[in-house]
């Protein structure tokens, strides 16, 4: 299993504890999945995503995202080191399996191409050939990878300003955070998120409004960028390839949350990087319940036997999966519709 950690292109390090593996490792083997672990650095910020045209003539664009692929390619020919074989040089993509944590190619393209400070259209003819969209759309990716992507409940709710009162305050945030969604788009997403929903959530500390816009830009960011390449990969791929949703609605953080009095962040954002590296008895200890150690144990376990066959472990693993053609699981299939179609993922830069 190899693990590259998130942090928007901007921060992040191998050395972090928060992603020590130990736990992972030793309770993987427990459940009969054994795994070698490998965590690779690599540059970021105007390190590894600067974008000039001297950069672009000698091809040393993305420097970050070839960090990543050098690491991945040396994997593949060196792990015999460390194990008896190592798929005999079948295996043509540099990675089997993916699993993609509250982001996805579609996303992480759309935040290297706004970090790069170029115009969208110079930055796609030096990048990629399309927008990640249109790839996906077309079938112009990386096909029969195995997938798991998915969100935590509340995954947005870090990024949204806790001062948000009113509508206007979500307009003007969502033209500031997508300064290319027209002001008719931004009405239109708010549509498909009435008030009266989020109004009877419960808060001291922010209005209902702030729950309407978390889920609103969870939705455009995460949510619904990952069920768009889940379905394409399903379209693609051929009948054997596995694809997986999951939503995660618990935190080990709640305790923290409620001494902070920031309970209305929820389940959210890393709030299942303690439960995959499976630290809930060593270093998140001191706030795990026993739900969150049983939790865990399943989902640790789940990655981990996902990375071994394509396949998690079994139906007490803790993974709530949907179906994408069920959209009663809050109005997915009409939100999603929405923030898929070709003229607002052309408008947000996906």
């Amino acid at each position: 299993m190899v693990y590259i950690y998130g942090g928007r292109d901007t921060i992040g390090q191998i050395y972090d504890s928060a992603y020590d593996p130990a736990a992972l490792i030793t309770g993987a083997s427990q459940k009969g999945y054994p795994i070698i672990y490998v965590a690779m650095n690599y540059r970021f910020g105007i390190f590894g995503f600067a974008a000039t045209a001297a950069l672009n003539q000698s091809n040393s664009l993305n420097a970050g995202l070839q960090d990543q692929r050098l690491a991945l390619e040396w994997v593949q020919r060196n792990i015999e080191a460390f194990v008896i074989t190592a798929f005999e040089g079948t295996k043509k993509a540099p990675f089997q399996r993916a699993i993609m944590q509250s982001g996805n190619a579609a996303a992480d393209a759309g935040t290297a191409r706004n970090l790069t400070a170029v115009r969208t259209a110079e930055l796609i003819k030096m990048f990629i050939p399309d927008s990640p969209s249109r790839l996906l759309s077309s079938g112009r990716f990386g096909r029969n990878i195995d997938v798991i992507t998915g969100w935590t409940q509340n995954d947005q709710s870090f990024f949204t300003p806790s001062t948000i009162k009113t509508e206007s305050d979500i307009a003007d945030y969502l033209s500031a955070s997508l300064p290319n969604l027209s002001k008719k788009n931004i009405q239109n997403a708010l549509s498909l998120y009435p008030a009266s929903s989020f109004s009877g959530i419960p808060s001291e500390n922010v209005s209902a409004q702030f729950f309407r816009a978390s889920q609103v830009c969870r939705d455009c960011q995460f949510t619904c960028t990952s069920l768009h390449f889940v379905q394409m990969n399903n379209k693609y791929s051929d009948s054997t390839t596995s694809n997986y949703i999951y939503v995660l609605h618990q935190t080990i953080f709640s305790p923290l949350f409620a001494e902070q009095v920031t309970s209305y962040l929820g389940d959210s954002h890393f709030s299942d990087i303690p439960y995959v590296f499976n630290e809930t008895t060593t270093r998140y200890s001191f706030l795990a319940s026993p739900s969150d150690i049983g939790l865990s144990s399943q989902m640790s376990g789940s990655w981990a036997s996902f990375a071994a066959s394509g396949i998690i472990g079994g139906p007490d693993d803790g993974i709530a999966t949907i179906d994408d053609k069920n959209d009663s699981f809050e109005r997915l299939g009409e939100r999603c519709a929405f923030w898929s179609s070709p003229d607002i993922l052309e408008q947000i830069g996906v």
